[in-house]
């Protein structure tokens, strides 16, 4: 297969305007162009099962968009230049979803995720895609969890191995008798 687009150009010959583009992978996308990139509405069709339907801005996922993934997860919410970031809810093909702030494709501000198998849900912050400060875990429908279950904790580095001390230096001939005189008793 190769590369094939149909619709509108610019002086400059680039896409422009409303257009289709079918790639040499079998990828296909259908929406906006500026001058030669995707901007603006558009769904891009990836060969594999993937989809995005949403906004772009200069060839970049960027706005508010929905990305249904091959295992049948799905996003929606915002994307900047190509990541998730800013608010969204993402549906994990195991039923777990999580719905609050991301930064760079990860959990991270206040969030809410839910163990759907397990019947739980963690209200609170997210840092780096980690649970992180205060927060609650509860049955869906019931009372927090005392303790809540926590993540595991980031262990410090372990100590150095155990060096012994140095060995005493090895006294000269000289000092040995010397030391020796000063520890003897004189006898009158």
């Amino acid at each position: 297969m190769e590369y094939q687009y149909i619709g509108a150009y610019n002086e400059q010959n680039e896409r422009h305007g409303h257009g289709q583009a079918t790639f040499p992978n079998g990828d296909v996308y259908e929406g906006k162009y500026k001058n030669g990139r995707r901007h603006g509405l558009g769904v891009y069709k990836f060969a594999k099962g993937a989809s995005y339907d949403g906004e772009w801005k200069e060839g970049k996922k960027h706005g508010r968009g929905v990305f249904h993934y091959p295992d049948s997860s799905v996003y929606d919410g915002q994307w900047v230049d190509d990541m998730r970031q800013g608010v969204g809810k993402y549906t994990y093909a195991n039923g777990d979803t999580y719905e609050g702030e991301w930064c760079h494709h990860l959990r991270h501000g206040q969030g809410t995720y839910i163990y759907k198998q397990a019947g739980l849900m963690y209200v609170g912050g997210w840092v780096k895609g980690r649970r992180d400060g205060t927060g609650k875990i509860v049955k869906i429908g019931g009372e927090p969890i005392e303790p809540p279950p926590q993540d595991p904790p980031v262990q410090p580095p372990p100590p150095p191995p155990y060096q012994p001390p140095p060995p005493p230096p090895v006294d000269t001939k000289k000092e040995q008798i010397q030391r020796a005189k000063s520890h003897c008793c004189t006898i009158l």
